[in-house]
């Protein structure tokens, strides 16, 4: 339900110049998208190689702490002796727990996690930027 009749609209718009859009609008909006999706481009391949090179520091961390914690032990006395885990697997588990690079195992898979979401969001822009 309206309330002004469509001919006072028509009255109030007549005097109103139409205002033509500037000729290179097109032009000038397509040249803005184009340099966003290149920023948008570099910042996620800058991000990608960030969180592989993250990725290469959290394992090599991962391999130490590994290494430092007697880690390896456990898994050869898993894998050697097994009845003697199954008797005491509780005390096992818990040392195990208490053995583990949990800190360089979290950022290892956070920046994982990271890497494979940016990734695919670097190739459409690729795509979307280049065309190929």
């Amino acid at each position: 339900m309206s309330f002004v009749s469509p001919n006072v609209s028509q009255r109030l718009f007549q005097y109103l110049k139409t205002v033509r859009p500037p000729a290179d609008l097109e032009r000038a909006i397509q040249t803005r998208i184009h340099l966003l999706i290149r920023c948008r481009l570099a910042l996620s391949s800058v991000v990608s190689l960030a969180a592989l090179g993250g990725i290469i520091w959290s394992l090599a961390l991962v391999n130490s702490n590994v290494v430092e914690t007697g880690l390896y032990h456990y898994l050869s006395l898993f894998l050697s002796d097994s009845d003697i885990i199954l008797a005491d697997w509780r005390e096992f588990t818990l040392s195990l727990i208490e053995s583990a690079p949990l800190v360089a195992t979290t950022a290892f898979f956070g920046l994982a996690a990271l890497f494979l979401w940016i990734v695919p969001r670097a190739i459409d822009d690729a795509h979307l930027a280049y065309g190929f």
